[in-house]
């Protein structure tokens, strides 16, 4: 008769041993009841009957206290000792699982920054792609266990997960995978993390080296003098020890290495031994047989030479104390970097000649003049390291972003010799690879700079809906401050960081610097303005360039290839030039000019309008209602200007449309502030009394000046010279009436 077997005793394989492995736990266990169908009794959908009345009571409750009496002992079968005993005091299997889900799933902030601290100091190191990904998982679940239901039902937020755990798995990885990581970063869309954990594990699998595991750096520890016989090893307290594992024999014998690099010096032993076995000498055993020693020797080579060694065959790893061989003091052979007795004659007449090149010097003994010489390498010349070495060639950059604010690059200009009427004498530029279009910043001190990059980054994330990916910029301290490392981190962003005095590394700020302030002093040198207007000509210029096509954008301007739209070129105006203001009501009166004349500065920030700088005044004004004289720079006027008056100005602008309104103006009715010499009481001409002229009576009705299609007589004598050969060439000019028309005339270029 066969009888039912008992699976009381089967459990899973996984122990629960705390916090640290509970989300794998309790997923394992929970699979595992429910293919056993007994899952209900821990969620509570089969509670314990309780009505005594009913026809199959004992029954029911017999199955009952079995079920829930194996998934109990299940439980306390995968679990440690310590947590068992305090599973006791429960008698129903849901009781069990809600203690261990409050003792070790808390929402807790404390354990959920500890465990972002955990994701973020968690690398790669010596680990395995696999090992490393199922440590970074295990970190992800718990801090997803803290997190609510409705939290992770809500899809933008997973998304937003997703793509923040595939930036920290990538940013933990050994720079091995370097390429590989780039590649995936300019992607668009970005892959999972499971799809990029499968072309890391293919790559790993390609490249053997990858799955060497570096001895990871332990710095060494102070020990007491030893004796003569010293024990090499292998225990807790020797961190001074490295083991010499298989590397690539890229050192030659003779050479001292440090750090990980002397498993490569132990490897050339190993080989030298094996083609010299007489270089090694050992004597017998002097009591060193608790570490398996056979012998105590010493190993030379034609250039080192170390005595007390142990010859151990058991010993799988060959091991050698960093801190006793730089007590040893090993000597380094540098007959090949310096002059000596062994040199070559070659390189004697090198050094002999001043440390001539070497196709120099090998014309010379082509020739006979310096006997028979016989060329030798002299490429390793210490002296000609140090001397003449210099900056090694930059390969041309191929890399391209595929979206905008995958890439941003960044830089600080200043301090400028001269601030500018806020004060400033910095600006910081952010540039998209993508699109290259520019945004400027201006900066009175470099402690503003975190503040305004806060700023760029919710400019980003709310007008464009994206993130930044990636940050290069240089070495400056504004870019590696803590605060500002945090930031990028808590956000995700890659931090790129160019060598010190390696500029050319971040080419595209330092070619748009140069290209902004080229531009700005153009402007400025231009329009005579002064040099403290630097602040405004740096922000109109990169207004400009944003609308100028260029070839590394496919002959887009940066602006089209932002907003994916042309942009508009009938608001643009000559920087410097003069203009008419329209005052506000609270600075004009019914008897007072209506307008002020002012300098054209740029273009509003988040306000259409232009503007508009009265010296005079001290004030700037932003409106739409101006009229500009775009061939008058404004500190072309002279000085002694100030009193000119209306119908001077449309004597000195031929445009007479431009300047004025709606309404015309009576010349005959408007004089000149200018003070005017009276008349003499005599005329030294008119023989006899004068005659009385009749009274000037005034007109019934204003009169009206027509306008007339040719230029108004303009009177040069009241003005200087200098002045007006200025007005004359000023006059001689005709203003383009499109874009098109403006780019075929070399004036407007």
């Amino acid at each position: 008769m066969a009888t039912e077997r008992d699976d009381s005793l089967q459990s899973i394989s996984v122990q629960l041993n705390g916090s640290s492995n509970y989300a794998y736990w309790s997923y394992v266990m929970r699979k595992f009841l429910i293919g056993k169908r007994i899952w209900g009794y821990v969620s509570g959908t089969f509670v314990k009957p309780t009505n005594s009345a009913t026809e199959n009571y004992a029954k029911e409750l017999e199955t009952w206290e079995v079920n829930n009496s194996k998934i109990i002992t299940w439980i306390n079968n995968s679990v440690s000792q310590s947590i068992g005993f305090q599973l006791a005091k429960y008698d129903s299997a849901s009781q069990v699982w809600e203690h261990l889900k409050r003792l070790y799933v808390q929402s807790n902030f404390a354990k959920q920054y500890q465990l972002e601290i955990d994701i973020r100091a968690l690398q790669q190191h010596s680990m395995s792609i696999q090992e490393f990904y199922s440590a970074m998982t295990n970190l992800w679940d718990q801090l997803a266990l803290t997190e609510s239901a409705e939290l992770q039902a809500f899809t933008p937020y997973t998304d937003r997960q997703e793509q923040q755990r595939l930036v920290q798995f990538l940013m933990a990885l050994r720079n091995d995978f370097e390429g590989l990581r780039g590649s995936i970063l300019h992607r668009t869309p970005l892959p999972s993390v499971d799809s990029v954990v499968n072309e890391l594990l293919a790559e790993e699998a390609q490249c053997p080296k990858l799955l060497k595991k570096e001895q990871p750096y332990q710095p060494p520890q102070w020990r007491p003098p030893q004796s003569k016989y010293r024990n090499f090893q292998h225990t807790s307290q020797s961190s001074n020890v490295v083991a010499a594992t298989a590397v690539s024999p890229s050192a030659t014998p003779g050479m001292v290495h440090s750090g990980s690099n002397m498993s490569d010096l132990v490897e050339q032993f190993q080989k030298f031994l094996a083609s010299q076995p007489n270089a090694m000498s050992v004597s017998p055993n002097v009591g060193l047989s608790s570490a398996g020693s056979s012998g105590v020797g010493s190993v030379s080579t034609p250039k080192l030479s170390f005595s007390d060694v142990y010859y151990i065959p058991n010993l799988t790893l060959s091991l050698a104390s960093v801190s006793q061989l730089c007590d040893s003091a090993p000597t380094v052979d540098l007959s090949s970097f310096r002059l000596n007795l062994s040199s070559s004659k070659f390189y004697l007449w090198h050094s002999r000649l001043g440390h001539v090149s070497s196709p120099r010097l090998k014309y010379l003994a082509s020739t006979g003049v310096l006997g028979s010489l016989q060329p030798n390498n002299i490429s390793d010349c210490c002296g000609c390291k140090l001397a003449k070495f210099s900056a090694l060639p930059f390969p041309k950059s191929v890399s391209i972003s595929k979206a905008p604010f995958d890439l941003v690059h960044s830089d600080v200009w200043g301090p400028s010799p001269i601030a500018t009427k806020s004060g400033s004498k910095y600006y910081v530029s952010f540039i998209d690879d993508y699109t290259r279009y520019c945004w400027i910043f201006l900066m009175k001190h470099h402690s503003e700079f975190f503040g305004i990059y806060c700023h760029f980054r919710a400019l980003v994330n709310t007008q464009y809906n994206s993130v930044i990916k990636c940050f290069r910029c240089d070495l400056g301290g504004e870019y590696t401050s803590n605060k500002f490392s945090e930031l990028l981190s808590s956000d995700g962003t890659v931090h790129q960081a160019f060598c010190t005095d390696t500029p050319e590394q971040n080419g595209v700020a330092e070619r748009k610097h140069r290209h902004i302030l080229e531009t700005a002093r153009s402007m400025l040198l231009s329009a005579s303005a002064p040099s403290e207007f630097w602040g405004e000509a740096v922000k109109t210029a990169v207004h400009v360039i944003n609308k100028i096509s260029y070839s590394v954008t496919s002959g887009l301007s940066p602006f089209e290839r932002m907003y994916g739209h042309p942009p508009d070129y009938s608001s643009l105006r000559v920087f410097g030039s003069t203009c008419f203001v329209l005052l506000p009501h609270v600075e004009r009166s019914k008897l007072t000019p209506r307008s002020a004349i002012c300098v054209f500065l740029g273009y509003g920030d988040g306000q259409k309008g232009y503007r508009c700088y009265n010296p005079s005044t001290r004030k700037l004004y932003i409106s739409r209602h101006v009229v500009f004289l775009e061939h008058l720079p404004f500190y072309s006027i002279p000085s002694d200007s100030q009193n000119i008056t209306r119908s001077d100005l449309i004597h000195i602008d031929p445009f007479v449309a431009d300047i004025d309104g709606p309404n015309d103006f009576n010349f005959e009715n408007f004089r000149d502030e200018a003070p005017h010499t009276p008349p003499p009481a005599h005329d030294p001409l008119q023989i006899g009394d004068p005659q009385p002229q009749p009274p000037h009576l005034p007109r019934r009705y204003p009169q009206r000046i027509h306008k007339s299609t040719q230029l108004p007589d303009f009177v040069y004598n009241i003005y200087s010279t200098y002045f007006a050969s200025a007005l004359t060439s000023l006059h001689g000019l005709s203003e383009p009436s499109s874009y098109q028309e403006a780019v075929l005339d070399p004036l407007w270029q």
